[in-house]
């Protein structure tokens, strides 16, 4: 199942508030992100994740559902195609963070137990997590990954793992674009101009930058388009809640 699109209704007119997506990205060199996962219900993929230790994924909040619901799949680069370096294993937990706001989307972070420890190879590995004061400047490359819609408009989910770069964006010129929604818990990556983004599919996915993984794929007004760079949830400010829950779960 893929993520519905919310609508929000802005003065006069009705924009789209869409979870995100990855538009105008590269095929990924095969496992070269072995922390990236997907969370896949009945069968199909609905949003990404991150492993952050031997039994813990971290995602978006919105992307919650019963753990009865899904498995998440590990080691993966072809969707539907077994390459057999793929793990597949249920999740055992599920927690969205206590302040996660389905209006406003701050904290919009998810922590998944899984219920048996993967094999850690080449193909699967976790990724660094940033200090708690970490806070990327503007300007910084960051990569963003998924396996989510490429066409805008239109739809099109390719199998292969898909990777783009894209810059940091202040969060007073974020906040500037979406009319002062940007709290001090969400990080903006993209380019004014547009043409690079995360799209439908890609949310919980991870957004990396100085090598530690600094941001989980959340939302943004369309796909790529002009003045709405995407809007991820800012991993550090979620830091302390993160390391509880693994801590005493």
């Amino acid at each position: 199942m893929k993520m519905l699109r919310a609508l929000i209704a802005v003065t006069v007119f009705v924009q789209v508030l869409c979870e995100e997506r990855i538009i105008g990205g590269d095929e990924a060199v095969p496992h070269s992100s072995p922390h990236i996962v997907h969370l896949d219900n009945a069968s199909s993929f609905y949003c990404g994740g991150s492993l952050i230790n031997e039994l813990w994924i971290l995602s978006a909040a919105h992307c919650y559902f019963d753990p009865i619901y899904f498995n998440v799949v590990l080691g993966d680069h072809i969707t539907g195609y077994s390459e057999g370096t793929e793990q597949v294993i249920s999740p055992s937990k599920a927690f969205s963070h206590p302040q996660y706001n389905t209006a406003t989307k701050d904290y919009d972070v998810m922590l998944i137990k899984l219920s048996q420890a993967p094999e850690l190879n080449q193909f699967v590995q976790p990724i660094q997590l940033p200090d708690k004061f970490y806070e990327a400047t503007p300007g910084t490359e960051c990569s963003v990954c998924g396996w989510g819609n490429t066409a805008v408009p239109g739809y099109h989910y390719p199998a292969e793992l898909r990777c783009a770069m894209a810059p940091v964006i202040s969060r007073a010129e974020c906040d500037s674009y979406y009319s002062g929604r940007i709290s001090d818990t969400m990080i903006c990556v993209g380019f004014q101009e547009g043409r690079i983004d995360a799209c439908d599919g890609d949310s919980g996915g991870p957004v990396v930058c100085d090598g530690v993984l600094a941001g989980v794929v959340s939302w943004g007004f369309g796909c790529a388009y002009p003045n709405f760079p995407g809007v991820n949830a800012k991993v550090s400010s979620a830091l302390d809640w993160i390391q509880t829950t693994v801590t005493y779960n």
